[in-house]
């Protein structure tokens, strides 16, 4: 059995875009976002970040109407 060590660097652990995205994968839906983590997102994948995540079902709600 082989040993596999990964590396990460410090920019990647503390980024918190990555943070984010890794709560949201794990089932943080994007209308429980605060506006600072939707000013995140938005810095990180443009205006339509909503979409560009995937979020383009009618049962998601984007996030406190206008930030």
């Amino acid at each position: 059995m082989k040993t596999v060590v990964y590396s990460l660097s410090e920019d990647v652990l503390q980024d918190e875009v990555c943070n984010l995205l890794l709560n949201m994968s794990g089932g943080l839906l994007p209308e429980y976002l605060s506006k600072e983590e939707v000013l995140l997102l938005k810095n990180r994948f443009g205006e339509n970040w909503f979409e560009s995540l995937g979020y383009s079902e009618p049962e998601y709600k984007k996030p406190g109407g206008s930030i």
